[in-house]
């Protein structure tokens, strides 16, 4: 597997996240007893100065980069629909809050490629067309977004390419309408209304 023209088969998960690839996780993985800004926060290590001298002694530059980096977490906050949550502890949001807390989260290194997994996954309908507009939003600013997902409506209607995988085997890539109408991703996904009780 190769990203970039780089092999990142064999790298730890913190290369690769160095590599400008950030994920999240089909079960929410954040800090709960931490607030929301300071979620964010713990992300924003591969961006953040990895000078430890000036940061102890509490220089005017360390000062200033940690005002930085709390404002761009505010701004991202802002971006996942979560302003006014910031001192908010993390187990304490709603679930669909928390879905975008995660992203927010992964959105904090900067990503060029954003993973999302089941980011929808136990929605409601409201909650996961949040969560669509958001991914829009950050493809339309020129984010690559790899999705991985099973509600089928919301793949559809979000995504311009779409590949089908069947017990990690391709059945098919292309448009929503092409994969819409194959016949094996309608056996395998939607029944073919033989024998399927």
């Amino acid at each position: 597997m190769y990203y970039q023209g780089e092999a990142v088969h064999r790298l730890q998960a913190h290369q690769i996240a160095a590599l400008g690839v950030a994920r999240t996780f089909q079960n929410i993985r954040l800090f709960p007893a931490m607030t929301c800004l300071e979620n964010v926060q713990a992300a924003q290590h591969l961006i953040a100065s990895r000078l430890l001298v000036p940061r102890l002694l509490r220089l005017p530059s360390a000062c200033r980069e940690d005002r930085d980096l709390e404002a761009k977490a505010c701004a991202t906050l802002l971006r996942v629909g979560l302003e006014g949550k910031a001192a908010l502890l993390a187990k304490n949001l709603s679930y669909g809050e928390r879905r975008r807390l995660e992203i927010a989260r992964a959105l904090a290194s900067n990503p060029s490629l954003l993973r999302l997994d089941e980011p929808v996954a136990g929605m409601r309908r409201s909650e996961a067309a949040q969560v669509a507009d958001l991914v829009r939003s950050l493809a339309a600013g020129g984010m690559t977004v790899l999705l991985i997902e099973h509600n089928m409506a919301f793949v559809m209607a979000l995504c311009s390419r779409i590949t089908v995988l069947n017990f990690g085997q391709v059945i098919t890539t292309g448009s929503p309408e092409d994969v819409r109408c194959h016949r094996e991703v309608i056996a395998a996904y939607l029944g073919t209304g033989q024998n399927d009780a």
